[in-house]
């Protein structure tokens, strides 16, 4: 009789090793390029390098220090600059529309044709900076100083800039058509032949303002402090004239 056949013992398989854990998850290009671009732009500003390659419109870089920079026509357009420093620096001709400047500092920046409408300048310091021919319509934010500053034949139409500080500037020839600058201060500004129609200034203080030839028509200055301004000088059809008050203002 042939043998019968044994089944072959078999040893159980071993168990898979456990799976490696996932790597972490990569952030999305959007930030990483954020972060990077960021990480460029002070390593180059502390070298005092040109950034004239790297793409800022849009760019995330609050409270970068742009100090003495060279930015003339470029494009910084819906880049959040908050808290950003950028005494001193060349911003002729920079497209910076719609940017975000909240507590900026601009002191003695040169903004000569600059863009800046749209943009949001709540607390901005412009002292004494160069703002000839800028457009900064529709720009708002209150509590901004543009203190000594040139503006001449700036493009102020519908911004809304309440409780500004213009004392001592230069808003010669200036459109400020519809703009709202209530409770701001004038106090021996220059605006003469500027463009104040429709505009709000209520409460503004305009002591020793130079008024000659400005188009106030339909202005409001409900409560406006006009000591020392002539307004005779000026265009008022239609302006709102109430309550002035012609006292010297508090030192």
């Amino acid at each position: 009789n042939a043998a019968a056949s044994t089944p072959a013992s078999s040893t159980p398989a071993a168990p898979p090793p456990p799976a490696a854990p996932p790597p972490p998850a990569a952030p999305p290009p959007e930030e990483a390029e954020g972060k990077d671009l960021r990480s460029k732009v002070i390593a180059r500003l502390k070298r005092g390098e040109a950034l004239h390659d790297l793409e800022l419109a849009g760019a995330e870089l609050e409270g970068v220090d742009f100090s003495g920079a060279l930015l003339e026509r470029r494009s910084l357009s819906g880049a959040k600059l908050d808290r950003c420093n950028f005494t001193g620096a060349k911003l002729t001709g920079a497209d910076m529309r719609g940017v975000d400047l909240t507590d900026a500092n601009l002191t003695g920046a040169e903004l000569t044709s600059a863009n800046l409408s749209r943009a949001t300048l709540d607390r901005a310091r412009f002292q004494d900076a160069t703002l000839s021919n800028a457009d900064l319509s529709v720009a708002k934010g209150s509590g901004a100083s543009f203190e000594g500053s040139s503006l001449k034949g700036v493009n102020l139409r519908q911004a809304r800039l309440p409780e500004g500080v213009f004392n001592s500037a230069d808003l010669s020839g200036a459109n400020a058509s519809k703009a709202d600058f209530s409770q701001s201060t004038f106090l021996k500004a220059n605006l003469s032949g500027a463009s104040l129609r429709d505009a709000k200034l209520k409460q503004a203080a305009l002591a020793g303002a130079n008024v000659d030839r400005v188009d106030m028509r339909d202005a409001d200055l409900t409560g406006a402090n006009v000591h020392g301004v002539n307004l005779a000088a000026a265009k008022t059809n239609g302006a709102i004239l109430r309550d002035l008050i012609e006292e010297p203002p508090p030192e």
